[in-house]
């Protein structure tokens, strides 16, 4: 996997690597113990929007609170990408 894993496209609009195959851990998982493949069914087609939440809801200040959506979910070698778009009024 390339080292990029977000762009920003605009003041609010980003492109993300929004779950990425494999993790930094020596079993490929990552910090939350997780872990995605190319056969992981993530129900791309379900929704048009997620919501944003920052470090999986679990930061201690910022909590589960929703910073914004994604959305235009794209796969490739690395995992699925999509655009996030930041709610530029939110507190944090």
């Amino acid at each position: 996997m390339d080292n990029l894993k977000a762009e920003q496209i605009g003041s609010a609009k980003w492109r993300i690597l929004a779950i990425p195959f494999g993790g930094p851990m020596k079993d490929g998982k990552d910090l939350d113990g997780e872990w995605f493949d190319h056969d992981t069914d993530i129900k791309d087609r379900w929704f048009k929007e997620r919501p944003v939440l920052f470090h999986h809801g679990m930061d201690k200040t910022v909590g589960n609170d929703d910073l914004g959506v994604e959305d235009d979910l794209e796969e490739s070698k690395d995992g699925w990408w999509a655009t996030m778009w930041l709610d530029r009024s939110h507190r944090y």
